[in-house]
C-alpha cells in the first residue's frame, strides 16, 4: 500500500503492585509515494488472549502526504492480565490493522507479547516482583549433520531438552539466533541472554576492544 507500517515496538509492563499491565504499542507509518495529496488511514491496535478474545483494542486516524512518516502511541492499562514467567509463559496476540480511506484492509502485522517486569535490587534478579535463580547454558546454532542451518524441529528438540533437565534460561553465545527461536523460548518459558556479535575477548582490536 501507498502507506505501510514500516515497523513497531511493543512493551508490556506490569503497574508498581505488579497486579495491573500497562501497554505500551509505538507504530511507525511511512508514505512511500510521492504525491501532493495527503492519504488517509486509520490504525487499529487490538491485544487477544490466549482464547482469541479482545482484552482492549483502540483506533487512530492520521493523513500522510507523500514520503512523509508519522509515529503513533497506544497506551492501554489491563486489569489483571495473566503474566508471563518461565513456569507461566502466557502470551497474547498483539495485532495491527491498517486500513485505507474506504475502510479496506490494507495492511495486518502481529507479534505475540507477554506481560512481565525485570528489575535487579539489592543483587537480586526480579521476574514480576520475585526472586529468580538463573538455571542456564550456552546455546550455539550448530547441527551436527547441517552445520549452521537448524530445522524446526531441531529448534524444538533443544528447548525440549532445556526444560527436561530443570534449565530455565538460555544465553546465544556468541551471536543473535534465529528469529524462530525467540519465539520458542517466548513460548515455551525460557529466559534468553541476548548476545550482540561483539565478542573480542579484550584483546587483538586495540583500541576497539570492547
Amino acid at each position: 500500500p501507498k502507506v505501510r507500517i514500516r515497523d513497531f515496538y511493543v512493551q508490556a509492563d506490569l503497574g508498581e503492585n505488579y497486579q495491573d499491565g500497562i501497554l505500551s504499542v509505538t507504530v511507525e507509518l511511512k508514505n512511500k509515494v510521492l504525491q501532493l495529496e495527503a492519504e488517509a488511514v486509520t490504525v487499529e491496535m487490538q491485544l487477544r488472549d490466549g482464547k482469541n478474545g479482545i482484552v482492549v483494542q483502540d483506533i487512530k486516524d492520521l493523513a500522510l502526504r507523500g514520503k512523509d512518516r508519522a509515529v503513533l502511541n497506544f497506551e492501554k492499562n489491563i486489569s489483571n492480565p495473566e503474566k508471563w514467567t518461565a513456569e507461566t509463559p502466557s502470551l497474547y496476540s498483539l495485532l495491527l490493522i491498517l486500513r485505507n480511506s474506504l475502510g479496506q484492509i490494507e495492511e495486518v502485522v502481529t507479534c505475540q507479547t507477554g506481560f512481565r517486569r525485570i528489575e535487579i535490587r539489592h543483587g537480586l534478579f526480579l521476574i514480576n516482583g520475585v526472586a529468580v535463580r538463573l538455571k542456564g547454558t550456552n546455546r550455539h546454532e550448530h547441527d551436527g549433520y547441517t552445520a549452521h542451518v537448524l530445522s524446526d524441529e531441531l529448534l524444538l528438540k533443544d528447548i525440549t531438552l532445556l526444560k527436561q533437565f530443570n534449565f530455565n534460561a538460555v544465553r546465544t553465545s556468541h551471536y543473535p539466533n534465529d528469529p524462530r527461536w525467540y519465539d520458542l523460548c517466548d513460548r515455551y518459558g525460557i529466559y534468553l541472554v541476548d548476545e550482540a556479535n561483539i565478542e573480542s575477548h579484550g584483546m587483538g582490536y586495540g583500541e576497539n576492544s570492547l
